[in-house]
């Protein structure tokens, strides 16, 4: 080549495994001018600042789709169904009958006010959907078929309890 022209060098782009999987690209060249080794190493920093970004978007959306798997996941383990039927006169007439989705934890009470329309004082129910109000009747409940032996507020619900609640005299 002639003394006054610069050379021209081709480099070559190596693919070479890294530990983790992912690949770096390596860049070799035989000679370079300064300009050319200045040139060379703006694209490498350039494609590595690029793997890099890619990277870390990758890896971002993955740990996103794991942690709505893991809530997902959890507010299932955490949910109940509950089945409650209203009634009066010992069964002799239905008001109502709904399966009810609470979490876990849920006391009866809480799931009687967030689905019927509930009157109660101190713990006590006095009225559900407008049923109630008669000085010789009251609202009893039994849970799985058994008498609720504490107040509705005291009750923890379990997964598939049948809830039962009745206005009838006083026995």
């Amino acid at each position: 080549m002639n003394g006054g022209q610069s050379r021209f060098y081709w480099f070559v782009l190596e693919l070479v495994p890294t530990g983790a999987g992912s690949y770096l690209w390596l860049l070799k060249t035989l000679k370079k001018t300064e300009g050319e080794k200045k040139m060379l190493q703006k694209w490498y920093r350039l494609m590595m600042a690029a793997f890099l970004a890619v990277g870390v978007l990758a890896g971002c959306g993955a740990q996103e789709d794991e942690e709505k798997s893991a809530e997902t996941t959890e507010q299932q383990e955490q949910e109940i169904t509950v089945e409650v039927e209203l009634s009066q006169d010992n069964g002799a007439e239905e008001i109502a009958s709904e399966s009810i989705t609470a979490e876990e934890g849920t006391n009866l009470m809480q799931v009687m006010e967030d689905n019927f329309k509930v009157e109660q004082s101190g713990g006590f129910i006095n009225t559900i959907e407008g049923v109630g109000g008669d000085e010789k009747k009251a609202w009893m409940y039994t849970v799985n078929g058994e008498e609720g032996q504490v107040g509705a507020e005291d009750y923890e619900l379990k997964d598939g309890d049948q809830v039962t609640f009745d206005y009838h005299a006083w026995e």
